[in-house]
């Protein structure tokens, strides 16, 4: 039998998902300029630059799964008031 806790654990397993994920890519994107900027002699240009760059690209990444889970949700509703909603049948 499953605790009625167990969907939101799995959100919450999500969440954890997309927080690491996120840390790590900006760590490897501000770390990759960093070495870019030590062997081109430009401190701090490409550190700042891919900085930003995994930043909107994070935000757009976060963005459209954000879009994509709602319109799911959306839908799920809508089937569930339709499902729930007496059919009108006029008289044969």
């Amino acid at each position: 039998m499953t605790s009625p806790a167990a969907p939101n654990s799995n959100r919450a397993d999500d969440t954890f998902g997309i927080g690491i994920e996120a840390g790590v890519m900006m760590v490897l994107f501000s770390g990759l300029g960093w070495i870019i900027d030590r062997w081109l002699g430009t401190m701090p240009w490409f550190t700042i630059g891919l900085f930003v760059l995994g930043a909107v690209g994070l935000f757009y990444r976060l963005k459209a799964e954000y879009t994509i889970r709602l319109d799911d949700l959306a839908g799920e509703r809508r089937r569930q008031s339709n499902h729930n909603e007496p059919t009108l049948r006029g008289p044969k």
